[in-house]
C-alpha cells in the first residue's frame, strides 16, 4: 500500500511528541477530590454501592456519573481504580487531540493549519494538568469536541452528545440547551428515536438518583452551586471565564460582521456550543481549582475556531483576535516547565493541586489505622485521601460534598459548614488543618485555614477535644501565573488530630 495517503498527516508528528513529552511531565499530578471518586468505586466493588460512609445515608458526591461507572468497570476487570483513572484520561486527552483535529478540517483548515491549532491546545497547561489527575476533566472534553464535530457533520453526534447528560453535573443543563439550539436555529426537528437516545442516559440516571438519593440533582450541585450571594457568584463567574470569553466574543463579532463567512453555519454552530457551555460555567460562579478545570472542554473548539478566524481575517481582525488570547497565552506552559519536559523530568510534587498534601494525608492515614480501631468516626476537611487510605473509618465531610445536611446550609462554594452538627455526631477524630506550625506563639490551633475549622474552634463543644500531638506537615507552591498575585508563593501547612476526650462531669 501507497504511504502517499500518511504523508498529510506528517504535520501532526509535533504535536504527537509535545503530547507524549508533555503527558510524562504531569503524569502523576493528582488533587485530594480525585480520591473522594476512588473511596467510591472501591466501596461499590466492594458492594457498597452509592453510600461514601456506613454512618450516613446514600449520598451522590462524585460529580460524574459516567466516569463513577467507567471507573467500576475498569475495577471489575481488574485495574486499580488509580491506575485506571489515570489511563483513561489519557486515552481520552488524546482523543480530544484528534476532535481538534477534525473540527478544524470541517472548518476548511488545511493539514498545517489543522495541526497547529492542536499544537496550541496541547500547549495548554490545564490541558495536561487535569487530564490524568483522576477526574472526569479528559472524558468531558473528549465528549465535548466531538459532540461539536458531529452536530457540525450532521452525523455521528448522539452518543457523545447523549453522554453529556451524565459526564458533569451540569450535562443535563447543557444538553437541553444543545436540543433547544438544535430547534430554534438549526431547524433541525429531532424525530422521535434520536431524541429518546439522547435522553435515555440522563432519564435513567435521574430515576435511579431519584430512587436512590431521594434529590434530584446531585449532592455536588447542593454544596457548591447553591446557598451564596447571586451577584459575587456571578462576578466570580465572569473573572473565571475570561480567557475563554474574550476570544469568544472576538470570534462572535467577527461572524456578525460576516468576516466568517466560508464556514459560516459551522462557526455558528461550534460557537454557539461553546457559549452554551461557558453560560452554565459562568452562572455556576467558575471553580476554585488552578489552571480553569471547567474551561479546558471549550479549548479544542475553541481554538479550531480562533485559527480559522486568524486565516479568514485581515490586519485588524487579526490584531483584535490576538489580543483576545492573551490571557488563554498566560495558561501555556511556561518555557521552564517545557524544558524540563524534554529532559525527562515530572511536575513537582509542590506544584499539584494541594502540593503534597495527598501524600501526606496517606502517611497520617497509616498512623491512624494502626493507633485506632476498623469502625471510627472521623470529620474531615478534605475529604479525599485521607478516608480513601481509611477504607474501614466512617467519615464525616464537613465541607458538604458528600453531607447532604451540610450541602443544604447557607454559604458559597466551600464555605459551607455546621459546627452543632458535626460535634452532634460525636467523632472521634477531628482532622483539622493550620497554616501555621502548632505551637507558634504559645498557641496549638492557629484560625484561618478555612472558616468551618475556624467555627468550630470557636464551638463550646471543642472544648471535649483535645490534640494528640500527631502532625503531618505538608509543601506547596502557588503556580504561575496565579504566583505573579501572591505574597507568598511557597507555603508549608500542617494536619493535626483531635481526639474526644469529654471532660468529666
Amino acid at each position: 500500500m501507497s504511504a502517499l495517503p500518511l504523508r498529510p498527516y506528517a504535520v501532526l508528528l509535533p504535536v504527537a511528541l509535545l503530547f507524549a513529552v508533555l503527558s510524562h511531565y504531569f503524569y502523576w499530578q493528582i488533587g485530594d477530590d480525585s480520591y473522594i471518586y476512588f473511596r467510591y468505586v472501591e466501596r461499590a466493588l466492594a458492594g457498597q454501592w452509592w453510600s461514601w460512609s456506613d454512618h450516613s445515608a446514600p449520598v451522590e458526591g462524585y460529580s460524574s456519573p459516567l466516569w463513577y461507572l467507567l471507573l467500576i468497570a475498569a475495577g471489575k476487570a481488574g485495574l486499580a481504580v488509580e491506575t485506571a483513572a489515570r489511563a483513561l484520561g489519557l486515552l481520552f486527552a488524546a482523543v480530544t487531540v484528534a476532535g481538534g483535529w477534525q473540527l478544524g478540517r470541517q472548518l476548511g483548515l488545511n493539514h498545517g493549519q489543522a495541526a497547529l491549532a492542536c499544537l496550541l491546545l496541547v500547549l495548554n497547561h490545564g490541558f495536561h494538568y487535569w487530564s490524568t489527575a483522576g477526574l472526569e476533566t479528559a472524558l468531558y472534553m473528549a465528549l465535548f469536541v466531538w459532540s461539536v464535530c458531529g452536530i457540525v457533520a450532521g452525523r455521528h453526534w448522539l452518543l457523545p452528545t447523549a453522554l453529556i447528560g451524565i459526564a458533569r453535573p451540569e450535562g443535563p443543563f447543557l444538553l437541553l440547551a444543545i436540543v433547544v439550539a438544535l430547534v430554534v436555529f438549526r431547524r433541525q426537528l429531532l424525530s422521535p428515536v434520536s431524541l429518546a437516545l439522547l435522553l435515555v442516559p440522563t432519564l435513567l440516571w435521574l430515576l435511579l438518583r431519584l430512587a436512590v438519593y431521594g434529590v434530584p440533582l446531585p449532592n455536588t450541585f447542593y454544596a457548591k452551586a447553591t446557598g451564596g450571594d447571586t451577584f459575587s457568584q456571578l462576578a466570580l463567574g465572569t473573572l473565571y471565564c475570561l480567557p475563554v470569553l474574550l476570544p469568544l466574543l472576538a470570534i462572535w463579532l467577527l461572524w456578525l460582521a460576516r468576516k466568517l463567512e466560508a464556514q459560516r453555519d459551522t462557526v455558528m454552530v461550534a460557537a454557539g456550543m461553546v457559549t452554551m457551555l461557558l453560560g452554565i460555567v459562568w452562572l455556576g460562579g467558575g471553580d476554585w481549582m488552578f489552571h480553569f478545570r471547567l474551561l479546558t472542554p471549550m479549548l479544542a473548539p475553541l481554538l479550531a475556531l480562533w485559527l480559522y478566524a486568524m486565516v479568514q481575517t485581515g490586519t485588524a481582525a487579526r490584531l483584535l483576535l490576538c489580543t483576545s488570547l492573551l490571557p488563554l497565552v498566560l495558561l501555556v506552559v511556561p518555557p521552564p516547565q517545557l524544558l524540563a519536559a524534554f529532559t525527562g523530568k515530572q511536575l513537582p510534587v509542590q506544584l499539584y493541586q494541594e502540593g503534597e498534601f495527598t501524600a501526606a494525608s496517606i502517611r497520617l492515614a497509616a498512623r491512624l489505622r494502626e493507633d485506632y480501631p476498623d469502625g471510627v468516626l472521623i470529620a474531615v476537611n478534605h475529604a479525599g485521601a485521607l478516608p480513601w487510605a481509611l477504607p474501614a473509618f466512617d467519615v464525616i465531610d464537613m465541607v458538604g460534598l458528600n453531607d447532604a445536611h451540610i450541602a443544604r446550609v447557607e454559604g458559597n462554594m466551600h464555605k459551607k459548614n455546621d459546627p452543632d452538627y458535626v460535634l452532634s455526631l460525636q467523632p472521634q477524630l477531628l482532622i483539622l488543618n493550620s497554616r501555621k506550625r502548632p505551637g507558634t506563639d504559645g498557641i496549638w490551633y492557629h484560625p484561618g485555614y478555612w472558616s468551618g475549622e475556624t467555627a468550630l474552634v470557636e464551638h463550646p463543644g471543642f472544648a471535649d477535644y483535645q490534640p494528640t500531638g500527631q502532625l503531618m506537615a505538608w509543601d506547596w507552591q502557588i503556580p504561575f501565573p496565579y504566583s505573579l498575585f501572591a505574597r507568598q508563593k511557597n507555603l508549608t501547612s500542617w494536619i493535626i488530630v483531635y481526639r474526644y476526650q469529654p471532660s468529666a462531669p
